[in-house]
């Protein structure tokens, strides 16, 4: 299984999201310094779904503002609230930094 099938950013959201697979909704969310497709150990050892790995505000293919306002945890919430926007349901699973977003 590969992560990056289907490669799309919803707008008016940034960041871009990694999606694969069918079935109940798993999003992935990376560490400092990850990207999206940096979680496929995870998809490899098993997780099944569909995954959902955004690359975070700059990190991986999503863009690099200038300034630190943009990667404030209430910035980074928001880019998250606006790219999964019509997802009702779904699994949260965080490493590092990105656990530090699911846990806000």
């Amino acid at each position: 299984m590969t992560i990056e099938t289907d490669l799309w950013a919803p707008a008016p959201s940034s960041l871009v999201l990694h999606a694969n697979g069918a079935g109940r909704r798993r999003i992935l969310l990376h560490g400092f310094a990850g990207t999206g497709p940096g979680m496929r150990p995870l998809i490899d050892g098993g997780l099944a779904g569909r995954v959902i790995a955004p690359d975070l505000i700059g990190h991986g293919a999503s863009p690099a503002p200038e300034g630190v306002n943009a990667y404030r945890v209430a910035a980074q919430i928001d880019q998250l609230d606006r790219a999964l926007a019509g997802i009702e349901a779904f699994d949260l699973i965080g490493y590092s930094m990105g656990a530090r977003l699911a846990l806000s």
